[in-house]
């Protein structure tokens, strides 16, 4: 994929800069300046990606950050009828398992406060 001078992010990423500018500069800028993760911290991390049910790794696509990859290879590339197809067929294929395992996730809290 060429260069591209808009540096993509993840909804993680993106929601933190909402949250504090300055945070997701140095994250994209200057990653170094930041102190690592404390091991409970980084536990809770590490649980975060653990959706009961919801396998990536049989999908082309299996993260975030990879499908905002694919979608871009398509919106800036020229690629053949057939690439495009695929990207496209793999994209759905990672986004339905996506929106299910937020559905999952919306149900079993709706459960915790009911």
């Amino acid at each position: 994929m060429p260069a591209h001078s808009t540096p993509l992010i993840s909804k993680t990423s993106f929601l933190a800069g909402v949250q504090c500018p300055k945070l997701l500069w140095t994250r994209i800028n200057d990653p170094e300046a930041l102190p690592p993760a404390d091991e409970a911290t980084q536990g809770l991390s590490d649980h975060g990606h653990e959706v009961p049910g919801s396998d990536y790794s049989d999908l082309a696509i299996q993260d975030g950050q990879a499908a905002a990859r694919a979608f871009a290879a398509v919106e800036l590339n020229d690629l053949s009828p057939a690439e495009r197809e695929q990207i496209r067929s793999d994209l759905l294929a990672y986004c339905r398992l996506d929106t299910q395992a937020m559905v999952d996730l919306v149900e079993a809290l709706s459960e915790l406060i009911a």
